[in-house]
């Protein structure tokens, strides 16, 4: 089998994929846009994506494909971010640093500490950020990278651990081309176009209340100029409960289900 995720390889997406699957073809892609792409190949059976991280809230660009894909979450799995800071010559000769936007907003302050003055030059990935600063070598040049392209592409660890929070997660999600049948530990994923609203998340936990539900994740954002609550549901889609949690929520906007799956194993160790 084959999976598609976001590369080049070392990136944090191609560790998770290993953590799904640790001897399926990997098949690497420069956006999450394209890695959705790909699964209209046959020849590509899943994608993992990165889906929630702890600190910036759910990727913007992985909830938009996902609502423009005919496929299904059918897993997910919890990764510790850690994120160094590399570099051929001292830290004090930097002059450029090479990150990942959402890298970026995740090393906010020790980048502010340890990088005061470099210019910031945004990259796709955050292997990426490694894949540049080993072809170019330049002592003037530093990079955020994950530990995993550090060992990758053999580069040196100026200082480990630049994330500000330590309790940094992210959240993956396996997308397949069919659901997944009823297990004892299920996740619902959904979306519900609907204005952002304060007091609308007390309202969707009180009609959950009402069917016995339990919602683990509210969140929102905008997407393709539309605004959208992500809500996480402790059941599969079979629960006659969930049916009419969600004959609930059609007053409110349009409903899109994005898969039932097993929750991860840290969820339910909990």
């Amino acid at each position: 089998m084959k999976i598609a995720t976001l590369g080049p390889e070392g990136t944090f997406s191609h560790l998770a994929c290993r953590i799904f699957s640790p001897t399926d073809e990997i098949v690497f892609e420069e956006s999450i846009g394209e890695v959705f792409a790909r699964l209209k190949d046959p020849d590509i059976n899943f994608a993992v994506v990165p889906f929630k991280n702890s600190t910036t809230e759910f990727i913007e660009d992985t909830v938009c494909s996902l609502i423009d894909t005919p496929y299904y979450i059918i897993d997910e799995t919890y990764q510790t971010i850690s994120h160094h800071l590399s570099g051929f010559g001292n830290i004090e000769e930097g002059k450029e640093l090479l990150v990942h936007p959402i890298s970026f907003e995740q090393c906010q302050k020790n980048i502010a500490k340890h990088c005061p003055d470099c210019k910031i030059i945004e990259t796709r990935s955050n292997a990426e950020s490694a894949v540049i600063l080993n072809e170019r070598k330049d002592p003037n040049l530093l990079a955020i990278i994950p530990p995993m392209s550090s060992r990758i592409y053999s580069l040196p660890i100026l200082i480990e651990n630049m994330e500000d929070s330590d309790t940094n997660q992210t959240r993956f999600i396996v997308i397949g081309k069919q659901g997944k049948v009823p297990t004892e530990y299920d996740k619902t994923t959904l979306l519900l176009f609907h204005g952002i609203d304060k007091n609308f998340e007390a309202e969707l936990n009180e009609l959950a209340k009402k069917e016995k539900l339990k919602l683990s994740q509210i969140g929102h954002l905008v997407c393709h100029d539309h605004p959208l609550y992500v809500i996480d549901i402790d059941c599969h889609l079979s629960n006659p409960n969930l049916q009419t949690y969600l004959d609930n929520l059609k007053a409110f906007g349009k409903l899109q289900i994005l898969g039932s799956y097993p929750r991860a194993r840290r969820k339910r160790e909990k």
